[in-house]
């Protein structure tokens, strides 16, 4: 009988292997599929929060603007200059006043917004990174399972085989001397006659 190679047990063990291989993958592909949509909805919650945390700001420089045109008509008034309210230039002085601060907090905003999306980034890259590292070592873990079943499933076989072979070896080197003393009477038998 002859013994199988170590390859050969190696690839049997693999196939055997691979579905329970296959689950624990899919387990753990499972597993970071949930914690990235996790990760994600928290970082896009914390924008939607932080985009409208700034709905205030808006609101009062909007408010400022229109106090700011009160008091701009209200000085003129009491100064006597006009009797009709703004004129353009201050109009423009008001409404420049008003851009660059609703700017201020745009930039603000969105600087928040990419600092919280550019965390997100880094959070998701790195389940990633983890998901990748996980399924290397499921496959390691199999493939160093197999490679071990197979090497003891080889010895094992080897050792059969020498144990086959030794009983054999008895086997014929007994009924050898067997039928050699059985030659030697024989002989011997012979002689005397």
């Amino acid at each position: 009988m002859a013994v199988k190679s170590f390859e050969e047990y190696e690839k049997e063990l693999k196939k055997s292997y691979a579905p329970q291989e296959a689950a624990a993958i899919a387990a753990n592909e499972q597993k970071y599929a949930t914690e990235k949509k996790l990760t994600t909805d928290t970082y896009n919650r914390q924008i939607d929060e932080t985009s409208k945390s700034y709905e205030d700001l808006y609101d009062e420089n909007a408010v400022q603007r229109l106090v700011n045109e009160r008091e701009v008509a209200e000085n003129m008034a009491n100064l006597g200059l006009t009797d009709s309210g703004l004129n353009r230039t201050q109009q423009t002085a008001v409404q420049l006043s008003y851009a660059n601060s609703k700017n201020k907090i745009d930039v603000t905003r969105q600087k928040a917004i990419d600092t919280l999306t550019a965390q997100l980034a880094d959070a998701i890259t790195k389940l990633d990174i983890e998901q990748n590292d996980n399924a290397a070592s499921i496959k390691s873990n199999y493939a160093a399972l197999a490679s071990s079943g197979a090497q003891d499933m080889y010895n094992n076989a080897v050792q059969e085989e020498t144990k086959r072979i030794q009983a054999d070896y008895d086997y014929r080197l007994s009924t050898y001397k067997e039928q050699q003393k059985a030659y030697e009477k024989q002989q011997a038998a012979y002689e005397k006659q």
